[in-house]
């Protein structure tokens, strides 16, 4: 990124908007829906069926992962939530276009409104519902959020998970180190620690949806070890059992 690139991404917005009229959130709110991103991630993929509500990477990754296995009842477990998240980022978008956004005097407010909703439906819902229905509903609930809140205090972050985030945190570690703009770099250092920090805090296997993560049986990895197809299905197996790395 050029200095001129890196001193418009430190410039804040004068006003409280940005041109498609969302407003920009303070530290605290933005700290808040991150911490949920967190929430949600952990809560579909250890407790429903090891599906990622936000980190479509990690899904499209496993989706690969099961197509080449040929599980395709797992591969509609990655897709339709990807389905889901494109769906709701589309939905989310028409609160913000010029002939709904003067009918709705705040769509930040009615898109939040949406999501809560979504997910008091989801926690109505009864212990025997499928883990399809609560993914999809989640997966389109998260990228609501995702799609409306995009500005913490005029810098872009995301709140439903932390790659872009963790980007931008070590850019601005850089600078403050390296570069001249030490007291903007430091205002992102502060705002993009608390981010990363609370989506990590939100991510700790919430309640009883939190499953242990199966132990590696190394004998049977010693006993796969001379066979190059059962030593390929382990190694399939490993990956999807433990996919932290997608993160």
């Amino acid at each position: 990124m050029t200095r001129t690139g890196r001193q418009e991404i430190y410039t804040c917005l004068n006003n409280n908007r940005d041109r498609n009229k969302r407003q920009l959130s303070g530290v605290g709110a933005s700290a808040v829906f991150a911490c949920v991103g967190g929430i949600l991630d952990a809560y579909t993929y250890f407790g429903h069926g090891r599906v990622f509500a936000n980190s479509m990477t990690g899904n499209v990754v496993l989706l690969g992962v099961d197509v080449m296995q040929a599980d395709w009842h797992q591969a509609l477990r990655h897709l339709f939530p990807i389905c889901s998240f494109f769906v709701g980022i589309s939905a989310a978008r028409l609160f913000y276009m010029e002939r709904l956004s003067g009918r709705i005097r705040n769509p930040d407010l009615a898109v939040l409104t949406l999501e809560i909703g979504l997910f008091g439906a989801i926690g109505c819902l009864p212990d025997a519902s499928s883990d399809f229905l609560i993914t999809t509903t989640t997966a389109f609930a998260a990228s609501l959020q995702s799609e409306a809140f995009r500005r913490v205090e005029g810098f872009p972050f995301n709140s439903t998970f932390t790659t872009g985030n963790l980007r931008r945190l070590s850019e601005s570690v850089f600078d403050f180190l390296f570069d001249n703009s030490q007291l903007a770099a430091r205002r992102m250092v502060r705002i993009f620690s608390v981010i990363c920090s609370t989506l990590l805090f939100g991510a700790q296997r919430p309640g009883d949806a939190a499953k242990p993560m199966p132990a590696v049986d190394h004998a049977s990895v010693e006993t796969t070890c001379g066979h190059p197809s059962e030593r390929h299905g382990r190694i399939i197996t490993t990956i999807k059992e433990h996919p932290l790395w997608l993160r």
